[in-house]
């Protein structure tokens, strides 16, 4: 589900007078995020619409802004690397990112692990990311619970997850259902791996 671009907007209202941008938002909406996509939104006058076509704008906007979180992981990624072999040698990666986007060098860590991870064994979380079919926070949460598993079973967890769901899911009904997938993976380690993966991004 969350790799379909299919609308989520059952009843549409007929459109306003001409000119109104509700076919454009429409598609907005719904298809994959684009630079040219950004460029149409920003030179909306909002104001100028009625309620529905508010709606429609802010639904694109982020639906945008998933695509450009995407983007970001992978732009992370260009300036800190992969992941190395010793952790120590992780320290000059961190503060570069952390100069950069000014953050601190714990959180700047946990930024760039998730974008290693979004542009590495998860990359289709990352593609659903950047499709706008996902939001940045239920990227993170799912590199979150998965960071204790093996290839393997991470990205099978991370394919039954993606291809659930529903369109107005929330994200802590996704939360849920991710927890769920996890525990049914591999319910004897699920709350071990969890301690361990809180406690290496809290280090």
């Amino acid at each position: 589900m969350f790799e379909s671009t299919q609308s989520s907007l059952a009843t549409v209202p007929p459109a306003p007078g001409a000119g109104a941008p509700r076919e454009r938002l429409l598609s907005l909406s719904t298809e994959v995020p684009s630079a040219a996509g950004v460029a149409y939104l920003a030179g909306l006058d909002l104001g100028a619409w009625d309620a529905f076509d508010r709606v429609l704008a802010l639904t694109a906007w982020e639906r945008h802004r998933s695509w450009f979180e995407g983007c970001l992981q992978h732009a992370l990624v260009a300036v800190g690397g992969p992941a190395p072999t010793d952790s120590r040698d992780d320290d000059w990666a961190r503060k570069e990112v952390a100069c950069t986007l000014r953050l601190s060098t714990t959180t700047a860590g946990m930024r760039l692990g998730v974008a290693r991870e979004l542009t590495g064994r998860l990359a289709r979380t990352g593609r659903a990311l950047q499709d706008g079919a996902i939001g940045y926070r239920h990227a993170q949460s799912l590199t979150d619970a998965l960071a204790g598993f093996d290839d393997a079973l991470a990205r099978r967890v991370e394919a039954a997850v993606l291809v659930g769901g529903h369109p107005q899911e929330t994200l802590s009904e996704f939360r849920k259902r991710l927890a769920r997938a996890v525990i049914a993976a591999d319910p004897a380690s699920a709350d071990e791996r969890h301690e361990t993966a809180v406690g290496t991004r809290r280090v």
